[in-house]
């Protein structure tokens, strides 16, 4: 009778055998990414992590997902980056607030077809990234959703937990007039918006019709399509460490530039009494950028609400410490200051010779 119940469930969609092969290898994933505050290997219901360096520690915690850029995923063979942008995005979230990325665990919703070896490559984009981080992968989901998922369809979630010490946390409300705004480059569209980049581009998620898409040639591009959308989203972690390294008061805010462009981003950091001024207005966006414009028949306003326009992340610097360490600054985009915020005016506005 045993064998039968096992033979039904698999046939309603659920292959418990397979799935447990496939948390062995999870297993080894993550105790790739294992350090010395990890306290249990996967396999009990819940990860264990010691917090042993802080004095008065605050928690920061971060939660996200890829978008619609995992549908594209499977007909660029790049499932395995996926895994690694889930990572990176939340990192950059937990060190908005100068916080150091401690941990993480993953959920994988998936169709009856999505295959254990696509499963494991996840899996293994997400350990290489916490490795890359100092992050720990210590536990995740996956649940078989048969009817809810179709086929291979499937989602991931990242969760990550960081922590800072109190009196160094990041939180903007230090930010003060005459601050300046440095911009970090992206590596392109991170994980956002994706959903109209399918639509232009008539991509509807089966690998026949959007490999062939994705794989021409695009003019302006030096790339084929798919290359110059399905960049990674970096992690910024290195470059942040760096100068919350050089002094404790250098950076006073970071707005990481995912879904609703520079403006909606950056005016959650900053204080009611001010403004950013972020000034664009010899800034060049990047051709790809130009390219989904001229193709969706987009204006610069919808442009810059729904795309990052090539900078991943804003920086808030003390103005008094910028040229102390200019030359450290150097290769970040000065993209403007702090004032005064009169009369109610906006959080963010944006000078822009595209606006």
């Amino acid at each position: 009778m045993t064998e039968n119940k096992k033979d039904s469930y698999e046939l309603a969609g659920v292959d418990i055998d397979g799935a447990n092969e496939t948390l062995k290898a999870y297993a080894n994933l993550a105790k790739s990414t294992s350090n010395d505050n990890v306290l249990a290997d996967i396999g009990p219901f819940g990860g264990a992590f010691s917090l042993t360096k802080y004095k008065e520690p605050v928690l920061i915690s971060s939660t996200d997902g890829v978008g619609t850029k995992l549908l594209l995923a499977k007909s660029t063979n790049n499932l395995k980056m996926i895994g690694e942008d889930l990572v990176n995005h939340c990192v950059n979230d937990v060190m908005c607030a100068g916080a150091d990325p401690l941990f993480f665990l993953d959920y994988i919703g998936a169709g009856p077809k999505l295959s254990q070896a696509d499963r494991i490559e996840l899996v293994a984009g997400m350990a290489k990234a916490c490795s890359e981080n100092n992050v720990a992968l210590v536990g995740g989901e996956t649940a078989d959703l048969p009817d809810l998922y179709l086929n291979e369809a499937f989602d991931i979630v990242g969760f990550l937990v960081g922590a800072v010490e109190k009196e160094n946390m990041i939180d903007g409300k230090k930010i003060a007039e005459g601050d300046k705004l440095f911009g970090v480059p992206s590596n392109g569209l991170q994980t956002n918006g994706f959903s109209i980049i399918r639509k232009i581009w008539n991509l509807d998620g089966s690998i026949e019709n959007d490999s062939k898409i994705l794989n021409m040639n695009e003019k302006k591009l030096n790339s084929n399509l798919g290359e110059a959308l399905m960049q990674p989203h970096l992690s910024y972690k290195n470059l942040l460490d760096k100068y919350i390294a050089l002094d404790d008061d250098l950076i006073r805010g970071i707005a990481h530039i995912t879904g609703g462009g520079i403006a909606l981003n950056l005016e959650r950091i900053i204080p009611k009494d001010f403004t950013a001024i972020v000034d664009l207005k010899d800034y060049q966006i990047p051709v790809l950028y130009e390219v989904i414009m001229s193709k969706g028949d987009l204006s610069f306003p919808e442009m810059f609400k729904i795309f990052n326009m090539g900078i991943g992340m804003i920086l808030v610097m003390n103005n008094d410490l910028c040229t102390k360490y200019q030359d450290e600054l150097s290769q970040l985009l000065p993209l403007g200051h702090i004032k005064k915020n009169l009369n109610d005016a906006e959080l963010v506005h944006v000078e822009s010779k595209y606006l």
